[in-house]
């Protein structure tokens, strides 16, 4: 049985020497695989309250817009200063010095 790792594509030395890419499109453009991956997702969460789900980013934005998805479940991408206008839970954009 195939494992989530088998779908993403490792690219050594991209962007430069020494690095790992971990390529995840390979992963969403495999339906076995992205189904794998949001099962393996949601089973920890199973039975939990949950109101919305998070995603942070483009990662984020796909897989958790799934996992909502799902679970009947709101989706919120919070991105730029939306924690400051309160649609996040208090999330102050994404980093801590940023006004």
């Amino acid at each position: 049985m195939k494992k989530v790792e088998d779908y993403i594509r490792t690219i050594p030395d991209f962007p430069s020497t020494g690095i790992i890419f971990r390529d995840v499109t390979t992963l969403l453009a495999d339906p076995r695989g992205l189904r794998l991956a949001i099962d393996q997702m949601l089973h920890p969460y199973a039975g939990v309250p949950i109101d919305k789900i998070v995603g942070l980013e483009a990662r984020g934005f796909i897989l958790g817009g799934a996992i909502a998805h799902q679970l009947g479940k709101g989706f919120v991408p919070p991105h730029g200063n939306q924690g400051e206008r309160g649609q996040t839970g208090g999330i102050r954009g994404f980093g801590r010095g940023r006004p």
